[in-house]
């Protein structure tokens, strides 16, 4: 069996032992303890930083609803202008149509005026022809009225001396 000088007695033996185990179980505790405060000192942590990252998004999602919102209003805004610009754009087109034809009926009833106001300068000048004939006609059977006169005249002073 063994050597009794390197033998040590069984129950000094037990307590080193049993003194072992408590010490390794105080150690595991101590450890398991560290270890639970250290994790619960990371979930307080990790639930702080959940509870900052949960504010932080509910704040950000107000937000988004506000700017959701606000771009709703500025997009009906604009809308609303691009229709009125839209009918403006509109109601312009029916005057420009409209003017359109009256340039084209203004533009017709010139052609016409001019057209008549050629008919009667052409008139007028027929007109003007006539009348200068009949100047030359009367001054010309004037003269002849006038020879005739002075030849009657010259007549009876050669028949009664």
């Amino acid at each position: 069996m063994a050597d009794p000088s390197t033998s040590v007695p069984l129950p000094l033996l037990w307590t080193d032992m049993m003194e072992l185990q408590r010490d390794i179980q105080e150690e595991i505790r101590h450890t398991t303890q560290a270890r639970e405060s250290n994790l619960s000192g990371h979930l307080y942590e990790k639930d702080g930083l959940l509870r900052l990252a949960r504010e932080e998004n509910s704040m950000l999602q107000e937000r988004l609803a506000q700017e959701k919102e606000s771009a709703q209003r500025t997009f009906h805004v604009l809308r609303q202008a691009a229709q009125a610009k839209s009918n403006e754009l509109q109601l312009a087109e029916k005057e420009i149509e409209v003017l359109k034809t009256t340039i084209a009926n203004l533009s017709s009833a010139l052609s016409n005026k001019e057209a008549q106001v050629q008919s009667l300068t052409t008139e007028m000048e027929k007109k003007e022809r006539e009348h200068q004939l009949l100047v030359s006609n009367m001054e010309l059977r004037h003269e002849q009225e006038m020879f005739i006169a002075r030849k009657m005249v010259e007549f009876e002073v050669r028949k009664h001396p």
